[in-house]
Parts: C-alpha cells; structure tokens; sequence
C-alpha cells in the first residue's frame, strides 16, 4: 500500500460522510500522483475507484476541488486534512 491507496481510501470515508468536496480533492491528489509515480489503478482496484468517482462526481464543487487536488502538493493535502479534525 502507498499514499495513493490511501488518499483513496480517505476520498471514501470522505464520500461516505457526505463531503464530497473533500473526496474529489482527494481523488485529484492521488490521481496526480498515480500519474507522477507511474502507478495506474490495478484492475481489481478500478471498480471501487469508479464507484466513488461516480458518487461524488454530482457533486457541483467536483470538478474544481478535482482539479484544486491535481495541484496541490501532497504536504498541502495532509496538513489540509490534519487542520479540519
């Protein structure tokens, strides 16, 4: 497992919280580093993945908190995180 299993998993438990920002934020930050690192989604992982695009996807804030994930550091993502508990 590494951090991008992990910024998944928290873009989950965020999805399940109903804070679909935080999620798309998430999933954008990870997906950046997927594409950084060289390490695509394995097949078995895909389903999940899809699965909470798609939930949080509707969401309006989606697309810039996507794009606001893509770029921001992963430094940035953790000390967003540790602030808001």
């Amino acid at each position: 497992m590494h951090c991008c299993d992990c910024l998944e998993g928290l873009a989950d438990v965020a999805g399940h919280q109903n804070n679909p920002a935080r999620a798309a934020r998430w999933l954008g930050t990870a997906f950046a580093l997927r594409e950084r690192i060289g390490t695509p989604l394995t097949p078995s992982q895909q389903p999940n993945y899809d699965r909470l695009r798609n939930m949080v996807e509707a969401d309006p804030a989606f697309q810039a908190e996507w794009l606001a994930g893509k770029t921001a550091t992963l430094e940035e993502v953790i000390k967003e995180g540790l602030a808001e508990t």
